[in-house]
């Protein structure tokens, strides 16, 4: 069940950077191609299908982490956007 992609604006605002060593890229890079898909691709991948195991296993737990993330997150944005006015 493939997702729907995200719209670009939307795509354009979530970046991760990621340090990871030499020889780990390369070998990256070769799944993605030989899955036909980007090593974001493949990151992206992984990351919904560790979050529906987490899912799976205790939802309720999943969902109070989510939630804490998220309040975090929001502060953060507040934080930010008065520091900006400033």
């Amino acid at each position: 069940m493939a997702r729907p992609k995200l719209p670009i604006e939307q795509r354009r605002r979530l970046t991760m950077t990621v340090r990871i060593r030499q020889d780990l890229d390369e070998g990256f890079a070769a799944v993605a191609l030989l899955r036909g898909t980007t090593k974001s691709g493949l990151v992206s991948q992984y990351a919904a299908e560790q979050i529906r195991a987490e899912q799976e296993r205790d939802l309720a737990r999943f969902a109070a982490a989510l939630k804490e993330v998220k309040a975090v997150r929001k502060t953060q944005q507040k934080t930010k956007t008065v520091r900006s006015r400033s």
